[in-house]
């Protein structure tokens, strides 16, 4: 993962999706804080042999928005792990 935001996120991709394409993706966002959100891919870009998806969530939850309020306001390893 690349790119996180309260409404998606941008990651590397090993799958051949397409834009448009529906699912659920399951994501590990800390020591055991693992989150499954319903994503649909919404862009698709290639940039040194490596796929990059942009994917909006259908509606994030409690973890997710946690993450996310933690990466707005961390500024150190021990920030994000706290």
């Amino acid at each position: 993962m690349i790119e996180v935001s309260l409404s998606g996120f941008q990651a590397e991709c090993k799958l051949d999706l397409e834009v448009g394409q529906e699912g659920e993706a399951l994501i590990e966002l800390g020591e055991n804080e693992r989150t499954t959100l319903r994503v649909s891919a919404v862009r698709k870009s290639q940039t040194d042999g490596h796929i990059f998806v942009g994917f909006r969530l259908s509606e994030p939850d409690r973890v997710w928005r946690e993450c996310v309020a933690a990466l707005e306001v961390g500024h150190t390893s021990y920030d994000l792990m706290h």
